[in-house]
Order: C-alpha cells, then sequence, then structure tokens
C-alpha cells in the first residue's frame, strides 16, 4: 500500500548552544507551521521559557516548552539513525558533498530514516567536532556577498523544503530483514572514536588537527546507510588496527597473552 511520508514522524530539529531565545521561539513556531513537533536544544545560552522565547513562539509555545534540553549533542541524538548538519563554511568535503535543502528533502522523502538536523549557534554555526556526528551536510543557497542567514530563516527553509517534498512524494514502507537494523547515532558515535583513535596511532591522523580527515570520513562513512552490524565490524576492524599497532600481534592473540600474564 502506498502511504505518504509526515515529516513530524521521523525530523527531528535540534539546535545546538543557540544565544537568542527569539530564534529558539521562533523555530518552535516554524515547526508547527510545517507539520514537526521533535524538537531538542543543546546547551541553550538562556532559559527556553524566557518572555522572548514564549512570546515569539506565539501559539507554538508547547512546542517550544516541550522541547528536550541537554548539555551534550550527543543526548539530543537518541533513537536517530542519520544525522545532518547545516553549514555555510566551505572546506574539505563540505562544499563539493553537502546537500542543498530541496536535494535533501527529495531524497528524505523517499526514506523512512528518523533523522536529526542540526543548526549551529547564531555567531559560528556548528563546530567541526559537532560535524563529526553528521553523516551529511546541508547548505543553503545564498548570494554570495552575504552568505549568513538567521538562525530562524535557515530552519524555516529546511523544513518547508521537507514539508513540501513529503507532501508530494507517496512511497513504499520499508521491510525489515535480518540484520539490516540501521546503525544509530550512538554506534556511530562510538565507531568514529574507535577509528580516530586508531587511525591517530598509525599515523594516518594527524593528532593535532586529526578532525580535519575525520570529517570525511564520516562523510564517506554516512553515504553507505550503515547497518548496526556494519557499524559494528567496524568497531572490531578499527580495535585490530590499534592492537596490532601497540603490540605487533593480532587482537586476539595480544587478548590471549594478557589473559596468561
Amino acid at each position: 500500500m502506498m502511504t505518504v511520508t509526515q515529516p513530524s514522524e521521523f525530523i527531528r530539529i535540534v539546535l545546538v548552544r543557540p544565544k537568542f531565545p527569539g530564534n529558539m521561539g521562533s523555530v518552535a513556531r516554524i515547526l508547527a507551521n510545517t507539520g514537526l513537533s521533535d524538537f531538542a536544544i543543546v546547551k541553550p545560552a538562556v532559559p527556553v521559557d524566557s518572555q522572548d522565547a514564549r512570546r515569539l513562539s506565539a501559539r507554538a509555545e508547547p512546542i517550544l516548552l516541550a522541547a528536550h534540553i541537554v548539555d551534550e549533542l550527543s543526548d539530543a541524538l537518541g533513537g536517530m539513525t542519520q544525522v545532518v548538519g547545516t553549514t555555510a563554511r566551505k572546506g574539505l568535503y563540505r562544499e563539493q558533498h553537502a546537500y542543498t535543502p530541496r536535494q535533501f528533502a527529495k531524497k528524505f522523502a523517499h526514506t523512512h530514516r528518523p533523522t536529526a538536523i542540526l543548526f549551529g549557534p547564531e555567531d559560528q554555526g556548528l563546530s567541526n567536532e559537532d560535524l563529526l556526528h553528521c553523516d551529511a551536510t546541508l547548505t543553503i543557497p545564498t548570494h554570495e556577498n552575504y552568505p549568513s542567514l538567521n538562525l530562524s530563516h535557515a530552519v524555516m527553509v529546511v523544513a518547508y523544503e521537507l514539508f513540501v517534498a513529503c507532501q508530494k512524494t507517496e512511497i513504499v514502507p520499508a521491510k525489515n530483514h535480518a540484520n539490516s537494523e540501521p546503525a544509530d547515532a550512538a554506534v556511530l558515535d562510538v565507531m568514529m572514536k574507535k577509528l580516530e583513535k586508531s587511525l591517530t596511532t598509525i599515523g594516518y591522523l594527524d593528532p593535532d588537527n586529526p578532525q580535519h580527515l575525520l570529517i570525511a570520513l564520516r562523510t564517506i562513512l554516512g553515504k553507505a546507510n550503515l547497518t548496526r552490524q556494519e557499524a559494528q565490524i567496524l568497531i572490531g576492524l578499527a580495535q585490530q588496527i590499534e592492537t596490532h599497532a601497540q603490540t605487533g600481534l593480532p587482537h586476539r592473540q595480544s587478548r590471549t597473552n594478557r589473559q596468561r600474564d
């Protein structure tokens, strides 16, 4: 049976370290405008129930007050199997591989993946550390003379494109197969930390600036839509690399020797 995807079922909007209460309130209103409700805020600079935030949320105040407030980005990604970071910065793999909102909305409308879309603080955007949580990046096209967008305006552009794309697209619900459970954000975070440690150990990553290549690696792996089983295989691979680099022994033999000692 063909069904219309409702973005509210799968999309979580995440504001990362927002500074101004008005933007938090405005974003809550935008979520209501576009049929979204899953809202998370990481380490806001001011309380979400401040007067300005509540005033600008208008009749979407319930969405604002129900927002999940956390101190760490990883805590805002629970249950997500895809994380997309918005960025206007240029750099390795960012510009070449970033989606536009319309491209991403079209892709998303054909999937069921629970997806968090991250928006960074008003003055600096998402950091490299934030982007290491992301499977893909999204950039809003703007005039080259003034590419910076207000935070709430950026959310509106992305949410609108998702709303329109999902109204037009019919899809067949995905079937679950054995060993096909998608890797969630928590497993992918462990995977990236293991890869960072092992690749630094063998000298592939610069210990003073590992993020330079890690963001590119995360983008490459993000395209693979890894299952949980596949992510666990890569975690084991990273562990084997680290063990062999440190001891010269295969992981199993190294473990056996430690048990004998």
